[in-house]
């Protein structure tokens, strides 16, 4: 009775992997997802025979069932049972391979990505080690996007290298897919991003000369590229060819909607921007579970978040602070409704949860404000590395901001903790715990630091640190230096009114009230105003503009509203602000709140900078050619 039970098990077992085995060899057919669906407990129960049993198919089995386990978000059934398959020691070299790429692929998904990226260059030592050339550059391909994720652009660029110089090593659509992935690497490295943007268009041309199906995906990447590059007419352009093939059919629609959503945004379309946005929620509602493929890397609800995060930061730039609140609020709704976010899913809630905390923040609730982040923290972590970083300095800023100086310097000191648990660059964090410190000779010195690193790798300074360097030389009295940091910021961003801001805060300073005019009005088309801290920048920046051209009146109007706001809010004045605050706090105003609430003394204060910059512009002055 033993040995016939274990001849139906194998039976059973045969039958199940030879179904997974076809559904991976005709995945044309639309049924599979729902067949295997009415099979799981069969296919369940036969992988466990398999993985008892230490039978040899088991690893090909399991593997065959990656698509599977994508598609329904089963990534840690998936990944244990991959785990398994490598503790078989008579495995083959290839059959590893395949389970270690798969299951990099998984645990990438289900938000590890440093064990993915372990996974990958096991899989690809392994590939190398027996000469078999397609699976190596299919590893060293994954392993080069997991390595770019993590910061680490230079030992990306080897990895993206390695996968294209194998001879016939990828398919056309991965080698397309890994010459962006290049590009990407090297304007990382290199702090270039016309070299991001030469690849992706030479990927293109592979493309299309070989007519492959990955020409619509590929319209989408380019076009959110160009439009990072300051080039959104041609971005539209090519959203737009990728709209018309996906509503023939041909590619993921909410890709398309996508592109051409960010093309409105940086050509200031707020008409096609809303109509983009309002297709893309429609159309992330319908989205149908597909076969772990491309259109398939976030649900429904992620699309839904991701379109409903670009409402929300469109609201903010130009006020509309209700409006980006209840956007965030319904995305955050439908996202709670998932059991398991794979790893584009739970970036999305992550990013939604820093706009809710700073809307938190702003209105004064900071025990919300510091849970939310804290939950963005965990959304982000192991697979968004910049994005996780940026929130676990955020709450850092936060507790230092409204004077609690011991939390924020051991949220920085994490920060630090993780990026070079990482292997990247420290600086930044490193800069905002010298300034939590009261230490601006460090935090200069870790911005000069990082600049000079960034140019012995031939690299442009990137804004951040430029920004940074310059504030500290400001708050250290050392203007000309700092406008020269600034005026490479003007140059290094693409939008956006910081670093103009910043230009503008330097030259009031020194006494040119006409160069400080010229850049409020030129930042003033990329601002995203609705925050409080930009607000607060931009009132006091008026404030001292005032002050210089003999406008007291305004200066206390607008001095006492940011003075009403902050004592509201218990915020302080930056640490990197004192110097040039320092002849409004001259002017005498009570500090004193007369605001019911931290919200409505920064409607306030939003109201009166809107007024003084609306005069600013009409005013109009100097500019440049």
């Amino acid at each position: 009775m033993a040995d016939r039970l274990r001849r139906i098990r194998d039976r059973h077992f045969d039958c199940f992997a030879h179904l997974a085995k076809a559904a991976v060899e005709e995945p044309d057919d639309e049924d599979w997802p729902e067949v295997f669906d009415a099979e799981l407990a069969n296919i369940r129960n036969a992988l466990e025979w398999g993985l008892a049993t230490s039978r040899r198919e088991t690893a090909v089995f399991a593997t065959s069932l990656l698509w599977y386990w994508q598609a329904r978000r089963l990534y840690n059934e998936g990944t244990q049972v991959l785990e398994r398959v490598l503790r078989n020691p008579v495995l083959s070299a290839v059959e590893r391979i395949d389970a270690l790429l798969a299951a990099g692929l998984l645990v990438d998904k289900y938000t590890d990505r440093p064990l993915a990226r372990d996974r990958y260059e096991a899989a690809r030592q392994l590939a190398a080690s027996i000469g078999d050339g397609g699976r190596q550059a299919k590893a060293a391909r994954s392993l080069g996007w997991m390595l770019h994720f993590l910061m680490a652009a230079p030992s990306a660029v080897d990895a993206f290298t390695e996968a294209l110089e194998i001879p016939d090593g990828l398919s056309i659509s991965d080698t397309a897919d890994a010459m962006r992935g290049l590009g990407w690497a090297r304007a990382t490295a290199e702090g270039n991003r016309s070299v991001a943007l030469e690849l992706h268009r030479e990927a293109r041309r592979l493309l299309e000369e070989a007519d492959d199906a990955a020409l619509p995906n590929h319209y989408l990447v380019e076009a959110n590229l160009l439009v990072q590059s300051g080039q959104p007419r041609e971005a539209l352009a090519l959203a737009d060819k990728a709209v018309a093939l996906a509503q023939r059919g041909i590619g993921p629609l909410t890709w398309a909607l996508e592109a051409r959503s960010r093309a409105g945004e940086a050509l200031g379309d707020r008409e096609l921007l809303h109509r983009a946005l309002d297709d893309g929620i429609d159309a992330a509602r319908t989205l149908e579970s597909l076969k772990g493929g491309p259109e398939d890397f976030m649900g429904r609800e992620g699309w839904e978040g991701n379109f409903q995060e670009r409402r929300a930061h469109d609201a903010m730039t130009h006020g509309e602070v209700d409006v980006a609140r209840d956007a965030v609020d319904s995305a955050l709704r439908v996202l709670d409704d998932v059991a398991v976010l794979n790893v584009h899913d739970a970036g999305v809630r992550g990013r939604l949860l820093v706009i809710r905390a700073r809307l938190a923040e702003d209105d004064g609730d900071l025990e919300l404000a510091s849970e939310l982040y804290r939950q963005a923290i965990f959304h982000l972590r192991g697979g968004w590395a910049v994005s996780h970083i940026e929130a676990m300095g955020a709450v850092g800023r936060l507790f230092a901001d409204h004077g609690d100086l011991e939390a924020g310097r051991l949220a920085a000191i994490r920060a630090v903790e993780q990026v070079e648990r990482l292997g990247g660059p420290s600086f930044y964090p490193k800069f905002d715990l010298a300034v939590m410190s009261d230490d601006i000779e460090s935090a200069l010195s870790h911005a000069t630091e990082g600049l000079q690193v960034q140019a012995a790798e031939s690299r442009r300074g990137d804004v951040g640190l430029l920004r940074r360097r310059g504030a500290a030389l400001a708050e250290r009295g050392l203007l000309d230096e700092a406008l020269t940091a600034a005026d490479e910021a003007v140059a290094a961003e693409l939008s956006g009114i910081g670093s103009f801001l910043d230009r503008a805060r330097i030259r009031i300073e020194l006494g040119d009230a006409a160069g400080a005019r010229v850049d409020l009005v030129e930042g003033a088309s990329g601002a995203q105003i609705g925050w409080a801290s930009d607000q607060l920048q931009l009132a006091t920046t008026l404030a001292r503009l005032a002050l210089l051209e003999d406008r007291p009146d305004t200066a206390v109007s607008l001095w006492s509203a940011v003075q009403d706001y902050r004592a509201a809010n218990k915020r302080l004045a930056p640490r990197l602000a004192r110097r040039f605050e320092e002849p409004l706090v001259e002017l005498g105003v009570v500090t004193e709140s007369r605001a019911a609430n931290s919200r409505e003394a920064l409607d306030v204060l939003r109201r009166l900078v809107a007024a003084e910059f609306e005069a600013l512009i009409e005013q109009g002055g100097p500019t440049r050619p």
